[in-house]
């Protein structure tokens, strides 16, 4: 039996389903622009949304690259450069500003500035120069020697910015620093960055800040003259080896080290590491040196106060520069062709303290 209610239901469906159509088609119409009208309003949604970026790391002072550790107590160690301790050479490649100057005899000595690293074999270490100290003044931390000059020992007693640790304070208490007796006295002296800085902690010594920051820039914004090779002599006496050589690893940018030896050249190697030193920047600071007046073995006194001219070597490239130092206890400050700071690309620094622009020779490949 049908129902007498199925011909209203199909009236009520398709009667629902036109009113649909014609809402749809007027709808649609109102859509439609009218070209000689004003567009039609356009509603953007009311919700924003944000995506949280971390914030880029804190770069060291010292090398620009991103800090892993506070630079709160930096540690300069005085490594031994006489051709019988470089086979043992320890650290070097880890640190991040290196200063190299004549001791006596043409022979050089470094300094290794670590700001933060912590490194448990570091050396061959040797005896405190005072022009030394005066640089390592300038950063302010920790300054670890075995022994040294009459006048930095004294300028080292009187420095309210240095903790010096010399060989003999490990009598005091915990041993940071060894002797490797596989090598000769006195080139087999080495030390441990993190029982050197826990020293200076049971001292209750807090390092004051760097008397000067750097700059530090893209290598791609370098300027200057194209140079990839050349070479320091430290000293005209060719038997003291102290001339390096420095070649430019473009794949890598950086300048690989040699040491000059007669007609060979050297790699300069970090024996902790295996790997061979090669700085970023290499900068030459010209400033003359004197024998001291008296002094039974011939030490030298650098002219590190006043001003003169540098040489910066970076991303394959030779930069006229300017140094100046006002006094004692100021900074030591470096400028561009511009009388700008002088900027140096992030990474490894060498800084070399040489007599005369003629100390300085470009080489061909």
């Amino acid at each position: 039996m049908k129902s007498c209610f199925q011909p209203s239901l199909r009236i009520i469906l398709w009667s629902v389903v036109g009113v649909l159509l014609i809402s749809i088609t007027l709808l649609l119409a109102n859509k439609e622009e009218d070209p000689h009208g004003a567009a039609p309003d356009k509603k953007t949604s009311s919700l924003s949304f944000t995506i949280d970026s971390p914030d880029p790391p804190p770069l060291s002072m010292f090398d620009g690259l991103p800090l892993e550790a506070p630079e709160d107590l930096p540690v300069m160690v005085m490594i031994d450069n006489f051709i019988s301790a470089r086979p043992q050479h320890s650290g070097i490649t880890k640190a991040s500003l290196v200063y190299e100057a004549l001791a006596e005899g043409g022979i050089t000595r470094l300094m290794l500035v670590f700001p933060s690293q912590s490194i448990s074999r570091v050396g061959p270490i040797r005896s405190a120069r005072q022009y030394f100290v005066s640089f390592a003044e300038e950063i302010g931390g920790v300054y670890v020697h075995a022994g040294g000059a009459p006048d930095a020992l004294q300028k080292l007693l009187n420095s309210t910015r240095l903790l010096h640790l010399d060989e003999d304070d490990r009598l005091e208490g915990d041993l940071y620093n060894f002797r490797d007796l596989r090598y000769s006295a006195p080139h087999n002296l080495f030390g441990d960055l993190s029982l050197m800085r826990r020293r200076a902690q049971e001292r209750s010594f807090t390092s004051a800040p760097p008397l000067a920051s750097r700059c530090f820039s893209d290598p791609a914004e370098n300027s200057g003259e194209d140079l990839h090779d050349f070479r320091i002599v430290f000293s005209p006496d060719p038997l003291a080896y102290s001339s390096v050589e420095y070649k430019y690893d473009g794949l890598n940018d950086h300048y690989r080290r040699y040491f000059v030896h007669g007609r060979d050249l050297l790699p300069h190697t970090d024996q902790s590491s295996s790997q061979q030193v090669a700085p970023k920047n290499i900068l030459l600071q010209f400033a003359k040196s004197h024998l001291i007046p008296g002094d039974e073995k011939e030490r030298i006194e650098l002219e590190i106060i006043g001003s003169g001219k540098a040489l910066l070597l970076s991303g394959g490239k030779k930069m006229e520069a300017q140094w100046k130092k006002e006094r004692q206890d100021s900074p030591t400050q470096y400028f561009d062709g511009q009388g700008l700071p002088l900027c140096f690309s992030p990474g490894q620094t060498w800084i070399s303290i040489v007599d005369d622009p003629s100390f300085f020779q470009e080489t061909l490949r």
